[in-house]
């Protein structure tokens, strides 16, 4: 065999993405990314080289660390005063990152397929997936408005597009959500669940006006879309508007019929006034074939809070209650009208301030905190 015919069949076996995407199911990564440069270097117009050499390199630079808090130092901690349990790293905060050699060279390649294929929707996604991933916000609002600008309109597009700003705001991060879902939303106006989606992000964040004002349009894109009137009472609720979360919660049982909203409508109409919310929650308490037995009670508890007054024990224990059963948001006006009765109590204070932490509202928790 002559040299030519090797170099040949050499450069034709290197420009198989089939092979490195093989290496990379079947873990051999650092085998994936050799092939993979080779691959551009021996055809570096090849888009679909480039999208699989840019997988060979983000899985080889891809690591995920988590993160534990702890109390004391280092020192405490390699004395063994301080002890890592199986509790403390169960809750521990898991973040991925990534090595800059491998992270930045997969990019590069991305750009490259890119620049020769701007209208491929797969190397956007990865693009983006890696720039979310990896938290570079800025780079990934860019890449998504020139996504929005080159791809074509197809259906799911925008759908396609959300998920990366509603994956920063699962992963903790709500600013980063809104800061995408904002671009996303603003480029496809008739898609509700998308405003939706951000006015629940700005939610999170305090952003009240913003995000009252988002759900609203969105209910007006999708007037009977019953996730996103169910959106819309959620965010109200959690920024304590209790007016707007009672007429919001409203509209969503006229649109399902579904007990929970009725009497998620009753819990906000107590946020705004406990006193008047009694009848609402001994009408509630009357057994119907459609109420389940355990709304009955929890209606019956509240009603007796109603009666005692907001900074009764009855309130504080019904609060725990509430929390407990991993029912956050029925705890935020029993929490807030105790605060409001009995403004000293830190550990009530703590408690919402809990509350709004395990909503993923980390603004609105450290308000509170603060007294706000």
């Amino acid at each position: 065999m002559t040299f030519a015919v090797l170099l040949l069949l050499t450069a034709g076996a290197a420009s198989d993405p089939a092979a490195i995407e093989a290496l990379l199911e079947s873990g051999k990564l650092d085998e994936a990314v050799v092939k993979g440069r080779a691959a551009v270097l021996a055809h570096p117009d090849d888009v679909e080289v480039r999208l699989a050499a840019a997988k060979a390199l983000a899985a080889r630079g891809r690591r995920v660390e988590k993160l534990v808090e702890l109390s004391g130092t280092p020192s405490d901690l390699a004395s063994g005063k301080v002890k890592i349990t199986r509790e403390t790293l169960e809750a521990g905060k898991i973040t991925p990152g990534y090595e800059a050699t491998y992270y930045e060279e997969a990019l590069l390649n991305l750009a490259e397929g890119i620049k020769r294929a701007p209208a491929r929707k797969d190397l956007r996604s990865m693009q983006l997936f890696l720039l979310t991933d990896g938290a570079r916000l800025d780079r990934a609002a860019a890449a998504l408005r020139d996504a929005i600008a080159k791809l074509p309109r197809e259906p799911g597009l925008a759908s396609e597009l959300s998920r990366f700003g509603a994956e920063r705001t699962r992963r903790g991060d709500p600013a980063g959500g809104v800061q995408l879902l904002t671009i996303v939303a603003d480029a496809f106006p008739q898609e509700g669940a998308i405003r939706a989606d951000l006015g629940l992000s700005l939610a999170r964040l305090g952003r009240k006006n913003e995000a009252l004002a988002a759900l609203d349009r969105a209910v007006s894109v999708a007037p009977r879309d019953l996730r996103i009137l169910k959106m819309r009472a959620t965010a109200a609720l959690i920024l304590r508007d209790y007016p707007k979360a009672r007429s919001a919660y409203e509209a969503a049982f006229s649109a399902g019929k579904q007990e929970s909203d009725r009497f998620a409508a009753a819990v906000a109409a107590y946020g705004h006034d406990p006193a008047s919310s009694k009848e609402l929650f001994q009408e509630l308490a009357t057994p119907t074939a459609s109420a389940p037995p355990a709304m009955l009670t929890l209606a019956s508890e509240f009603a007796t809070v109603a009666a005692q007054g907001p900074g009764s024990a009855a309130a504080s224990s019904l609060a725990q209650k509430v929390i407990g059963a991993k029912q956050e948001l029925l705890a935020i006006p029993l929490l807030d009208r105790y605060l409001k009765a009995k403004p000293a109590d830190a550990k009530a204070r703590e408690h919402l301030a809990a509350v709004y932490r395990a909503l993923e509202s980390p603004s609105l928790a450290e308000a509170v905190s603060k007294g706000r």
